[in-house]
């Protein structure tokens, strides 16, 4: 029964943003219940008044309050913030909202104090870090670490307080170094990318020398 209502309720939020882009041409997106519209200065908040007269006439109203963000030149959705304030230079911008990586490190910093955490809350931290790691970054990162702590979180599905290992701590205290550093990504929007910069690497891992990982470039 559950299932059925998220799905009928995810397939909702579908319909509106097809009529949306089909009756009134608005350049509107739908992830389960949260809506975003990008579209061209002068349309103003014409987009948003459409979104709000289509659930009216469907029954459901939206929320207000701090959920209805007004259009601005950057704005954020699902955790990543969009900047348009450069798109007439060809320059479009996306990174992870502060706020979000502040709260991803408090979360592991509390976990490292207490040397373990439930199952459900590593999960959900574990998740947040992917996606964080793949979204609102210039390049994918970390994936190493990633699959330590995602392989940590499917032996510790008993939902108890699994004490972490060695490994899973060194992966967590990357995380907090790393984050506050990841640069966000810059997307050209019509002017020639320069070539690639080609960085060749390797590493390795000895589990019984006193420094057990090095990375070279």
């Amino acid at each position: 029964g559950l299932a059925a209502a998220v799905l009928s309720f995810n397939r909702y939020s579908q319909l509106v943003a097809c009529v949306m882009r089909r009756l009134y041409g608005c350049p509107c997106a739908a992830y389960f219940d949260d809506y975003d519209i990008t579209d061209q200065v002068a349309a103003g908040k014409s987009g948003k008044d459409a979104l709000h007269y289509i659930h009216g006439l469907f029954g459901i109203s939206l929320s207000g309050g701090d959920k209805d963000v007004p259009p601005a030149p950057a704005n954020p959705f699902l955790g990543v913030i969009s900047d348009l304030s450069r798109v007439v230079e060809g320059v479009a911008v996306m990174r992870s909202k502060p706020s979000r990586v502040a709260g991803i490190i408090l979360a592991i910093e509390d976990m490292l104090s207490a040397g373990a955490a439930p199952a459900a809350a590593f999960d959900r931290l574990v998740g947040k870090l992917e996606y964080t790691t793949s979204t609102g970054a210039a390049v994918r990162f970390g994936r190493a670490a990633l699959a330590v702590l995602r392989e940590f979180a499917g032996n510790s599905r008993g939902g108890g307080n699994a004490p972490f290992t060695p490994e899973v701590v060194l992966a967590l205290r990357f995380f907090v170094f790393i984050l506050p550093l990841v640069r966000p990504r810059v997307f050209r929007l019509w002017r020639r990318v320069r070539p690639p910069v080609i960085v060749y690497t390797d590493a390795r891992y000895s589990p019984g020398e006193p420094e057990p990982a090095q990375l070279g470039i």
